[in-house]
């Protein structure tokens, strides 16, 4: 994308083939970004998970059963879908109902360190694997109020939750060659099509007992009008298959997103240990015990600031689509409708025309308190939830889990880096390339 921007500039059109009939745009652009948003309208449309709408359609439609959720549909069959799940996942308060128990999931991924680290305190090559256990862990606490078992001590290799972290990331990766890259899968079943269906199948199969037992549990014990509900329960009351898929949703989503961006924090602190003291002076003030509560959580403005500047430099997803619905103008040319417009985030935010330094690790960018804030830059730069009717719906679920488990990071722990700068990898997702070899080193209390 880089490459592209310095070589065309803001504007660069690539023309459809194979799979991806219509034409690409590539925008570099905040004012284009912003211009795409704006007239994507309340029902916005979006490519990028076909594999996973044919594997749910043409595989899978006896469960599905033609809701195939908000990730993979379009126009009035994703408004109805999501009108359904804004009534519960977009409430605060539900939200922080989990704060207890997410923080718990926390402190037992602490204990994990300490047991996992060698003599010289260092993270073993697969700490990657380590933070997909904790996400999955966490998310599916949320998803179906089921604590999973992820974060013990001799989980087996050919344990369900393993295996469901495993067929994650294999399904990410092949869905970037299925959706992103020029083939003939939707033609014939390709060996790539092949091995992600079976991916696909372990994720539904094992998820699913795990929504089975679950639902079978709340129809027995349904709870009253006064008491505290789960997503799920809440789900289920307005429409019980809304509520299975979107549990499958959320965890199929929320572990190496989650993983991925935590990682990349950890990594920022690091390499920058005085943005790492700032926090750690922030936390012991508003949360000593590194525990985020509903009292607390407004407070930690520069925990906030140092995960948005991470997603700033670094984000997880690096950028975000929409497809052109009606004949317009952008940057001068003219654009036909069906056209898919990529709105190039990462690209623009380590761009010197929006920010002094783009390379530089700096959260007090993001706090109105700092002497150096800038107030007039662009939302369009850095969307790393998106943006209108179609943002991240488990956004508030994810900041959450991410804010809870930095902060007890950061107060039991020094962070060190002892390495080769950290290398990534862009597939569907931008995640590290290079073993995560941290150092945590116990804090005195």
């Amino acid at each position: 994308m880089k490459d592209m921007y310095e070589e065309f500039g803001p504007i660069v059109r690539l023309p459809g083939m194979l799979n991806q009939p219509t034409d690409t745009l590539f925008l570099f652009d905040p004012l284009l970004a912003e211009q795409v948003f704006r007239m994507s309208g309340p029902m916005p449309v979006r490519n990028g998970a076909q594999s996973i709408l044919r594997y749910r359609k043409e595989l899978r439609n006896d469960f599905f059963q033609d809701v195939f959720g908000i990730t993979v549909t379009q126009k009035e069959e994703w408004q109805h879908f999501r009108k359904i799940v804004n009534k519960v996942m977009l409430k605060p308060q539900v939200t922080k109902q989990y704060l207890a128990g997410i923080n718990k999931v926390a402190e037992d991924f602490i204990e994990r360190i300490k047991d996992i680290r060698n003599d010289k305190n260092e993270m073993p090559d697969d700490f990657a694997n380590e933070l997909n256990k904790w996400g999955l862990e966490s998310v599916s606490f949320v998803a179906v109020n089921t604590r999973l078992g992820c974060l013990g001590k001799n989980l087996a290799e050919d344990s369900e939750p393993q295996k469901i972290i495993r067929a994650i990331q294999e399904s990410l990766r092949l869905m970037y060659f299925l959706n992103g890259v020029p083939n003939f899968s939707a033609y014939y079943p390709t060996r790539r099509w092949r091995e992600y269906v079976k991916h696909l199948d372990t994720i539904f199969e094992t998820i699913h007992k795990i929504l089975i037992n679950t639902t079978e549990e709340v129809e027995r014990n349904p709870k009253g009008e006064n008491e505290e509900k789960s997503i799920f329960e809440r789900l289920i009351e307005i429409d019980k298959k809304v509520a299975l898929v979107m549990a499958l949703d959320m965890i199929q989503a929320g572990v190496d997103t989650t993983s991925a961006l935590v990682s990349k924090v950890l990594y920022m602190l690091a390499v920058n240990p005085e943005k790492q003291e700032r926090l750690r002076q922030e936390l012991a003030e508003f949360a000593p015990d590194g525990k985020i509560t509903a009292a607390n959580q407004d407070k930690l403005v520069y925990l906030r600031a140092c995960i948005r500047e991470t997603n700033r430099i670094i984000p997880v997803a690096p950028g975000n689509q929409r497809i052109i619905e009606k004949d317009t103008v952008l940057g001068g040319y003219q654009i036909p409708k069906g056209t898919s417009a990529v709105l190039c985030h990462m690209t623009m935010s380590n761009m010197e025309k929006y920010f002094d330094n783009p390379e530089e690790f700096r959260p007090e960018r993001w706090l109105r308190s700092d002497p150096n804030w800038n107030g007039n830059i662009s939302k369009f730069i850095s969307l790393p939830f998106g943006h209108g009717a179609r943002s991240c719906i488990g956004r508030r679920i994810a900041e959450m889990e991410i804010e809870t488990l930095i902060s007890q990071l950061v107060t039991n722990f020094d962070i060190y880096w002892h390495h080769e700068p950290l290398q990534f990898k862009t597939t569907l997702l931008h995640i590290p390339a290079s073993p995560l070899k941290y150092k945590f080193v116990d804090r005195q209390k």
